[in-house]
């Protein structure tokens, strides 16, 4: 999905920007079907869009809900490909609808004051470190990779439907990596997987649940280790996770932290927000940002 930060232009000098459409140059982490939080602010000081300046673990968490905060909240609108991120946001609301909430007198006030819970949620962000950026929907080792991989060689087929396209190809010859994954300290599950998804979006590629637990604002980083000896396995495993029932399920690690370290003695194949790490890492060290992005939203 698009994000745009609702708000005068910023000035020269000025930290207030907001983020670009795919047609923009934008730092790491950029990718059309997501929307990019680390980058180097490249707009025109009169442009009133340029990309989204960084945030880091020492950056301010969310301000008073009392008093709002300074920064403008970004409005997260349908036009990337799998609009994940929309989904977590608005749910199934149609844009138009979610343009005619934001024409509600007490809503804009709402908006414009920032009160956080009303017209404006106050979301978490992930944060990887050997990378030094942040994350949105989430960040993954394994499948997800690859599909993102044969998704690039697909531009003609539109939406959703080319992750779908993707998949299906990946699927024929899926690739097993083995992991030890921590959470908070403790280790989680440790063995051969196809896939270990870290993020606070339920959804990635607009289809799939895979994080059905997770909250944008709950502080803590949902984790799904996908585990599998064989690629039968690893085929089963992944049509659960498709259909959201696979919590609980056998081969299914699921838990929430703050932190959590994957790490491996192969180069794991990392992706991030749909960016793939061209960067060859073993250890991945990933934690909470809580309450760091102000989102415009409806109550509930």
């Amino acid at each position: 999905g698009v994000l745009a930060r609702i708000g005068a232009p910023s000035s020269p000098g000025s930290s207030a920007v907001v983020n670009t459409p795919p047609d923009y140059p934008t730092g790491a982490g950029a990718h059309p079907d997501y929307p990019t939080v680390a980058g180097t602010p490249t707009g025109s000081p009169t442009s009133p869009i340029s990309p989204i300046s960084p945030i880091s673990p020492s950056s301010p968490t969310s301000p008073n809900s009392s008093t709002g905060s300074s920064i403008p909240p970004l409005l997260v609108i349908p036009g990337g490909t799998g609009n994940s991120f929309y989904k977590a946001v608005w749910g199934d609301m149609e844009w138009k609808d979610v343009v005619s909430s934001l024409l509600n007198e007490s809503m804009g006030r709402a908006i414009d004051e920032g009160i956080n819970g009303v017209g404006v949620r106050y979301i978490d962000l992930g944060w990887i470190e050997e990378l030094n950026t942040t994350f949105i929907l989430g960040a993954s080792a394994g499948i997800f990779r690859h599909i993102l991989m044969e998704a690039t060689h697909m531009t003609s087929i539109p939406g959703r439907e080319r992750y779908q396209k993707a998949a299906m190809e990946v699927l024929n010859a899926v690739e097993l990596f083995e992991a030890e994954i921590r959470v908070d300290g403790s280790v989680l599950a440790a063995g051969r997987f196809v896939l270990v998804a870290v993020g606070g979006a339920r959804y990635r590629g607009g289809i799939l649940p895979i994080l059905p637990l997770s909250e944008l604002n709950d502080g803590l980083l949902d984790v799904c280790a996908v585990s599998a000896q064989r690629r039968e396995d690893a085929m089963s495993a992944l049509l659960q996770v498709a259909s959201g029932e696979h919590i609980g399920q056998p081969g299914i690690f699921y838990s929430k932290g703050s932190t959590v370290e994957v790490s491996s003695e192969k180069a794991l194949p990392l992706e991030y927000d749909g960016e793939i790490c061209s960067q060859e890492l073993y250890d991945c060290h990933l934690k909470i940002l809580q309450g760091v992005l102000p989102v415009i939203s409806v109550p509930n």
